[in-house]
């Protein structure tokens, strides 16, 4: 394994100096010398496939002792689908994903909570596993578990880890948005959780108005500018 680990890391270096006349052997316009010290492009698609089946396989059913040649072999195997994405040499969209991460495998997935937790994992690290849709499909379910996870109610809490009262209200006077706003956030650490914005006329009064949404809204636009 060891001499895959250095095929790996010095291929990875050649591709990035090879452009894609040269990866694909144009010999109209690469020197036929130079093309000769090429791999032919058909044991490039072949050895792409090994290495994204292996590449899963140590990931997948977490094969340590395989772990030092992983770090190598993804990053020679972006190299390899960035690549693709951009010449097509391999002529199939769904030649890097992994068929055990389609949609019918979810339902099997879910079931075992250590093959589950590898999910963000594969997203983190080689996202071409999983098709684009379903990667959208993840991705919206990741948003809805978190959601279910932050305080959605600002309305039902009055006070905060610390004891403080009216933590979801935050008073904003119009003439120190940038101020308030600023000293608001950066001492608010459930950034994800909802609160009620309530402006600070110049007199000093608080407007009439309940935050729907409308009033966190424009808190956030004036605060933006």
């Amino acid at each position: 394994m060891p001499i895959l680990d250095v095929f790996c890391d010095v291929y990875t270096k050649k591709l990035m100096i090879t452009d894609d006349e040269e990866f694909v052997g144009n010999t109209e316009i690469v020197d036929e010398k130079i093309q000769e010290n090429n791999i032919p492009l058909k044991k490039i698609v072949f050895f792409g496939k090994f290495l994204n089946e292996l590449v899963f396989k140590i990931v997948w059913d977490r094969i340590e002792k395989l772990y030092p040649l992983k770090k190598a072999s993804i990053k020679l195997l972006k190299e390899l689908y960035n690549r693709d994405c951009r010449i097509k040499y391999t002529g199939d969209p769904s030649f890097w994903n992994i068929p055990v991460l389609s949609d019918a495998a979810y339902d099997i997935q879910s079931d075992n909570p250590l093959k589950k937790d590898l999910i963000p994992d594969i997203c983190a690290d080689v996202p071409h596993m999983i098709s684009f849709e379903n990667r959208l499909k993840i991705f919206q379910i990741f948003l809805e578990k978190d959601k279910e996870n932050q305080d959605r109610f600002p309305y039902f809490s009055e006070s905060d880890d610390e004891g403080n009262q009216d933590s979801k209200l935050v008073r904003i006077r119009r003439q120190y948005i940038l101020e308030d706003g600023y000293e608001y956030l950066a001492r608010k650490k459930a950034m994800k959780s909802l609160f009620q914005i309530k402006f600070i006329n110049d007199y000093g009064m608080e407007e009439e108005g309940i935050d729907g949404g409308g009033l966190l809204k424009e808190f956030m636009t004036q605060l933006s500018k």
